[in-house]
């Protein structure tokens, strides 16, 4: 088996990670799988940021850090319903996850003492980010009009 055979068998599927395909030539299978890997990566992100915010805030009382547990609570609900029920206001809510991370970067870590290839590279990583989201929403939106079957080529 060469690289190509290997990249396209386990990396590289067009039904399974369709990533560079328009949204409007997705079928829903693929739709479902691109929003379950998308919700799965959020999921894990804000489960993490959550548990982090209720062990700041039971060790050292800090209220900044419930409101940071309530936001994240509300995207891993979105993620949810985004996924499973393709509901508009749920892709709303994750389209927020790369905006609050920017300005955690911006008002916390990147006020530390990062160098200032860390600091663009983490903008860069979250307007990346903000950039699939928009996807993500765009794909919900579509996902009525998608047809079933093979993709459109």
């Amino acid at each position: 088996m060469d690289l190509q055979d290997f990249v396209k068998k386990y990396v590289w599927d067009d039904e399974k990670t369709p990533y560079f395909r328009s949204v409007k030539r997705l079928t829903r299978k693929q739709a479902n799988n691109e929003l379950f890997v998308y919700a799965c990566f959020l999921i894990i992100i804000f489960l993490a940021g959550e548990l982090v915010a209720l062990s700041r805030w039971a060790k050292g009382g800090e209220t900044s850090a419930i409101f940071i547990a309530i936001y994240s609570s509300a995207v891993i609900a979105g993620a949810l319903s985004m996924w499973r029920g393709k509901a508009r206001w749920a892709a709303w809510v994750c389209l927020t996850a790369p905006i609050a991370a920017f300005m955690n970067f911006y008002f916390d870590g990147l006020q530390a003492g990062l160098e200032s290839i860390d600091k663009y590279f983490l903008i860069i990583l979250s307007l990346l980010w903000l950039r699939y989201s928009v996807r993500t929403l765009s794909i919900v939106r579509h996902y009525v009009n998608m047809p079933q079957g093979k993709p459109l080529e």
